[in-house]
């Protein structure tokens, strides 16, 4: 599955204002690949991501992991979306080795400052960042359409 089939019937606004938010292509998003909750690897990494509050990952420049029941009806869970796509745009930007290696280096360090683990996730700097767009990305649903997310049909 791929990300257009996961928000198919959404208003292009929505994929336009993820586009300017990540700094990935319209094309790029909708073909970067969505692993269900149903699949091995999504049931794998919850196990990883829960003690964090994790609902999703990203596990190389081209794949997500969701490990929640997506809709697409939900700001919430586009936002989820635009937060996730903006791990992909970081490991395209810097690579996938450099990403990891430097955001388990920030969770190590981040140990010694913070006192949980969600702390230390939330506290890396490319998790700040993901979550800024990710709020970003609300704020611009709520301005825009207060009733709710539009649809194409």
């Amino acid at each position: 599955m791929k990300v257009k089939d996961l928000i198919d019937g959404i208003s292009g606004n929505y994929i336009n204002k993820i586009s300017e938010l990540t700094g990935l292509s319209v094309d790029a998003i909708l073909n970067v690949k969505i692993k269900t909750k149903k699949s091995f690897i999504s049931r794998i990494s919850k196990i990883a991501i829960s003690p964090v509050g994790g609902e999703s990952c990203v596990i190389d420049k081209n794949t997500i992991i969701l490990t929640i029941d997506f809709d697409k009806r939900k700001i919430q869970d586009l936002a989820l979306l635009c937060h996730e796509l903006t791990h992909i745009e970081q490991m395209r930007r810097i690579g996938t080795a450099k990403f990891i290696t430097s955001y388990l280096k920030e969770y190590i360090s981040n140990t010694k400052h913070y006192s949980t683990l969600e702390e230390c996730y939330k506290n890396i700097s490319y998790e700040k960042d993901a979550y800024d767009r990710q709020k970003n990305f609300i704020k611009y649903c709520y301005n825009c359409y207060s009733g709710g997310i539009q649809w194409t049909n």
